[in-house]
């Protein structure tokens, strides 16, 4: 690596310089010397620009897999939205139909109790004085007055059955309107359930957004404290190329396989 190469170098303007020193050619030890100050301030730049070329990949590493990420959560919620609305839509047309053809057997039922009533239907107590009445005048063969009651009973006994029959309808007509009115409570209900579903969702999809957001702005922010403290390490005197030979085996790997590597992926929970 350069790193290695820019230690080797140094290392070798150094044993020159002490092969001189120790033969007492001084100036050509000076010439080294300031060769070697010249190569320690070359690697330092180079490593330091090394490093922010390391640190940009990993930050853009961790917003390629940020964006990704997101993309897929938001595949995954339009899926599961697409059969909740499908599933949903079932529910409704199947209780439609269902309600539809409850409706039409109640009424059936209805029309058939209707034709009950309406065939025997509740005189008054008068109309039935009234015909008693008129049997006994025509017993006693007193058939004109037993004609005439007879025909102001049975337009009394019309005017009451055609108030039957309106009683009957109208009868027929609430419990009608009932049972409509108990098949549209089922509906409403159904339909606050998947309002209440559907905002079960909502919130469950802006959870895991919100999460898979901190997460990935706490592994930046994670990142961006260990990349100040690595600049701080490269520009410290302990850590340049001229006092401990650059860096060390393990700290280019550790540089090298954060470059290369991606980061982990982010579980999402929708």
């Amino acid at each position: 690596s350069s790193h290695r190469s820019d230690t080797e170098e140094i290392a070798q303007l150094n044993q020159r310089r002490r092969q001189c020193e120790k033969e007492g050619r001084y100036r050509e030890a000076h010439s080294l010397r300031v060769e070697v100050e010249e190569a320690r301030r070359t690697a330092k730049l180079r490593q330091e620009a090394d490093l922010r070329q390391e640190h940009l990949e990993e930050k853009q590493a961790l917003e390629v897999a940020r964006d990704r990420d997101f993309r897929q959560l938001a595949a995954e919620w339009e899926r599961k939205m697409q059969e909740f609305d499908s599933d949903i839509q079932q529910l409704q047309q199947s209780l439609q139909q269902q309600q539809a053809a409850d409706l039409q057997v109640f009424t059936q039922r209805l029309e058939g109790k209707r034709k009950v009533w309406c065939a025997s239907p509740k005189l008054s107590g008068r109309v039935l004085a009234l015909r008693q009445r008129q049997q006994m005048l025509a017993k006693q063969q007193m058939y004109l007055e037993a004609d005439q009651l007879q025909a102001e009973c049975d337009a009394l006994t019309l005017e009451e059955s055609r108030h039957w029959e309106n009683t009957c309808a109208t009868k027929v007509d609430a419990q009608l309107r009932q049972y409509r009115e108990r098949q549209a409570l089922e509906m409403s209900g159904l339909l606050r359930r998947i309002a209440s579903g559907r905002n079960e969702r909502v919130l469950a999809h802006s959870r895991a957004q919100e999460q898979l957001r901190k997460r990935y702005d706490n592994a930046l922010k994670e990142a961006m404290g260990r990349h100040a403290l690595e600049r701080q390490r490269v520009g410290r005197p302990e850590f340049s190329p001229a006092a401990r030979g650059g860096l060390t085996r393990s700290a280019m790997g550790r540089m090298s396989h954060r470059a290369g590597s991606m980061p982990p992926k982010m579980h999402m929970s929708v």
